[in-house]
């Protein structure tokens, strides 16, 4: 090995807290789809059915299972790793194996010296239990793996990584024309507002995109939008304009005849009801109280709807 090449010699603690977050703390052993009982965080060599463990053994556990993990990342990479690189590749080589690491692509394109591919080939791999890819963990990997080196990387911020944007490939040159006319294409297109230095800032910030979180430059497409010589290109052509919807207006006649039924069924609930408090004064004993009691609350509820509606729709100052 040359005495350039660096690497750390162990894992960062916020290497372990990422590592610790995906894999979750188990305190008794379970048995996963493929049979294998692990246990604490991400433990398999001693897991066994009924065992237990505390949060402290966990940790210790965690940490002796790392030791051929670094081991191994260690001497996979021929090349030079910052922290932050080493702690994304030990988390990466922990969730699938050691030795499917040291066979992936990942250290392939490692060691041709092209780490922008290798922590792309990362998206490639499932984490246990993850039904997608690139999956959660592999996003937080691939952030904790670009970061700018000696500056600090919370929890927070890598979990907060997008998905699955980081492993998008680098979209094919197109020529300075064709480039321009997406541009334009992407744009609103109706109403087209004259060309202004206000509109052409604002076209500007719509196509740069967002500055990644390691600090990686806007891509070419965006450049290449902003050159104000491209402006000249012909207009794309206007689309057909859709038909309104016919909407009914405010107040219609249906909307009054419902609410005039709604006010006649409440007149008549009332009719009803004073026949049965009649009834039930004439021949105590029965239902007729009950039954005129119900036809009250439902008249209310009738003439209260139909008088808001009525209101609501003619009776306000602010309508027109």
């Amino acid at each position: 090995m040359s005495d350039d090449v660096h690497k750390p010699a162990k894992v960062s603690r916020e290497g372990v807290v990422l590592i610790k977050s995906f894999e979750g703390f188990r305190p008794r052993a379970v048995r996963r789809e493929d049979g294998v009982w692990v246990i604490g965080y991400g433990h398999t060599l001693s897991a066994r059915e009924g065992a237990t463990v505390s949060e402290a053994e966990a940790e210790l556990l965690l940490q002796y299972d790392l030791i051929p993990v670094v081991k191994a990342v260690s001497e996979a990479a021929r090349v030079s790793l910052n922290p932050h690189q080493f702690d994304a590749l030990v988390s990466f080589a922990y969730s699938i194996g050691i030795e499917p690491f040291r066979a992936s692509e990942v250290v392939a394109h490692l060691n041709a010296g092209d780490p922008a591919r290798a922590v792309a080939a990362m998206a490639e791999w499932d984490d246990a239990g993850a039904a997608r890819k690139p999956t959660r963990r592999r996003s937080a990997e691939h952030a904790l793996f670009n970061a700018a080196p000696g500056v600090a990387v919370t929890l927070a911020d890598l979990l907060a990584a997008p998905l699955p944007s980081p492993f998008v490939e680098a979209a094919p040159e197109t020529s300075t024309d064709d480039t321009a006319v997406s541009a334009l294409l992407d744009q609103d297109v109706a109403p087209f507002p004259e060309a202004t230095d206000a509109a052409t800032a604002t076209v500007d910030a719509a196509e740069v995109p967002l500055t990644a979180a390691n600090g990686a430059e806007p891509a070419p497409e965006a450049e290449a939008a902003a050159d104000p010589e491209q402006a000249q290109l012909p207009a794309a052509p206007l689309p057909a304009r859709r038909k309104a919807p016919v909407r009914r207006a405010k107040g219609s006649w249906v909307d009054l005849a419902t609410i005039l039924v709604l006010g006649a069924l409440g007149m008549l609930a009332v009719g009803a009801a004073m026949a049965a408090f009649v009834r039930a004064s004439v021949a105590p004993g029965g239902d007729s109280t009950l039954i005129g009691w119900v036809l009250i609350v439902l008249a209310a509820a009738c003439i209260g709807v139909s008088g808001y509606n009525l209101y609501q729709r003619w009776g306000r100052p602010d309508r027109p």
